[in-house]
């Protein structure tokens, strides 16, 4: 697959009410980003398989799609720099977030991931030891409904540029 293959393909698509099958196991850059943004009939997602992730490949796939309300498994444990940012902001009708099982993080792999989707109320475990710049910035931002949450950190250090920064701003 090459970088940018199906970068907005399904864009603001409003009529799309089910995604086709994405079955890649390896991904190039930026290959889905933005590929079902704004799609606000998208009731849900497509099994997501792969393990190989690239620089922003599912930058901002699914945000702003209203009307999704689950997500599947994201399986990979090898992140890439912002592979995962913004993939469901804005989703307000997402209630659980998918398992995030890795532990080795990247810079900007998670920010911005569930900002604003508020009903989400069930946090996914985090257990990285070990953070990078920016990694969480902002990933829970305005999920008024989410209550608590586990993390594998306990600090970081202070050379990174701000991990956390506001990822739990109008947080209960």
């Amino acid at each position: 697959m090459s970088s940018y293959t199906f970068y907005y393909l399904f864009n603001e698509c409003s009529a799309l009410v089910s995604p086709p099958a994405l079955p890649a196991t390896s991904l190039s850059e930026r290959c889905y980003s933005y590929m079902f943004s704004s799609c606000t009939n998208l009731t849900s997602m497509p099994e997501l398989p792969a393990v190989s992730l690239a620089e922003g490949c599912y930058r901002y796939m699914f945000a702003n799609c209203t009307s999704l309300s689950t997500a599947t498994s994201l399986p990979a444990l090898q992140l890439a720099d912002r592979c995962y940012m913004g993939m469901f902001r804005y989703c307000s009708s997402l209630t659980a977030a998918p398992a995030l099982p890795a532990e080795d993080l990247q810079p900007y792999c998670y920010a911005l991931m569930f900002s604003e989707c508020t009903s989400l109320q069930n946090a996914p475990k985090l257990p990285a030891q070990q953070l990078q710049d920016c990694c969480y910035r902002l990933m829970f931002r305005g999920c008024s409904l989410l209550s608590s949450m586990k993390v594998g950190f306990s600090n970081w250090q202070t050379s990174l540029d701000n991990p956390t920064y506001n990822w739990l701003s109008e947080v209960a």
